[in-house]
């Protein structure tokens, strides 16, 4: 296989991996937001202005763009009813006057600002991944013999003003950071060893961020408010290695009064997460840009939390 085909191969699953993605992300931000109790599809009709924002940004929405945005509309329930139907169609039919996106974006701020700030950073993490996904979808582009999409010099720029935009809504809100206290005794443990890895090369990047997040799902974390927060404060401070220590046996612990199956089955989800998640940033701490997948220092914390682990399934 020449690389041409090659190339237009591995564009094609990279473009699948990121639509199965960005499926995901409404209904996670669904359920954040309902965290603090019922929402109406006015709310969730807000959560669309930046993907619609970036979507006109070139003056018109295309076929692909509209797709997207009306697949995650759905995801947040708002097809069922006409009239709200109507009112997506419209934004995505007839370009929003700029003082209406400032609007928007202050209902935004408004209906976000009453949260606690760990929720607020995932629900915006979460946005930030929408519209760029959107933002990629809006200039056709020849890979290898596969028609793709990727984002233009406009969407770039109005990517990175959303990513502003939503950076405001963390940064606005300040709250007390709280003991995580509620929920499964083991979640904030999990998160502690995902933060270990993030944080062994000494910084942690906005790729590793948003896969910690993504991380609440995948391995079953309560996204409730005290986890959020903790894991946020975790983000911006480094705890020291001996918590890391001692959070690690507490939940090899805590997966010692599992079943034989069950324990192999948390173990693995969270070292193949931690795995994941290594593997975003590559490069090592004299050139983070580049060189190795995974640097030395995320190597070792990975082995680290293994070896930790692998105690609670070795005992049978």
């Amino acid at each position: 296989m020449n690389d041409f085909l090659r190339h237009g191969i591995t564009e094609y699953r990279n473009q699948y991996r990121r639509e199965q993605q960005f499926n995901g992300y409404a209904r996670r931000i669904r359920n954040l937001l309902q965290l603090s109790g019922p929402r109406t599809d006015d709310d969730y009709l807000l959560m669309l202005t930046p993907m619609i924002e970036v979507a006109w940004v070139d003056g018109k929405i295309g076929r692909p763009e509209q797709n997207a945005i009306l697949k995650a509309a759905e995801s947040y329930g708002l097809l069922r009813d006409d009239a709200t139907f109507v009112q997506i169609l419209e934004r995505l039919s007839t370009r929003p006057l700029s003082t209406t996106i400032e609007h928007w974006w202050s209902s935004i701020a408004d209906m976000l600002y009453v949260l606690p700030v760990g929720q607020i950073a995932a629900i915006s993490s979460l946005m930030l991944a929408q519209t760029r996904y959107v933002a990629g979808l809006g200039q056709k582009q020849i890979f290898g013999q596969w028609r793709g999409h990727s984002s233009g010099k406009d969407e770039e720029i109005k990517l990175e003003e959303t990513k502003k935009r939503l950076s405001s809504l963390e940064t606005n809100r300040s709250e007390p950071i709280h003991k995580v206290e509620k929920g499964n005794a083991t979640d904030h443990l999990k998160l502690a060893a995902l933060v270990k890895v993030a944080w062994a090369d000494g910084r942690i990047t906005k790729r590793e961020r948003q896969l910690i997040f993504d991380s609440l799902f995948d391995l079953g974390i309560d996204p409730n408010n005290e986890n959020l927060d903790q894991l946020l404060h975790w983000l911006e401070l480094s705890p020291k290695e001996d918590f890391f220590r001692e959070s690690l046996e507490k939940l090899k612990a805590g997966l010692d009064t599992l079943d034989a199956d069950q324990r192999a089955k948390e173990k693995y989800s969270l070292i193949s997460q931690c795995t994941l998640l290594a593997e975003v940033s590559g490069g090592d701490s004299n050139s983070p840009g580049g060189g190795a997948r995974i640097c030395d220092e995320e190597i070792t914390a990975v082995k680290q939390i293994a070896k930790i682990l692998n105690g609670a399934i070795k005992r049978n």
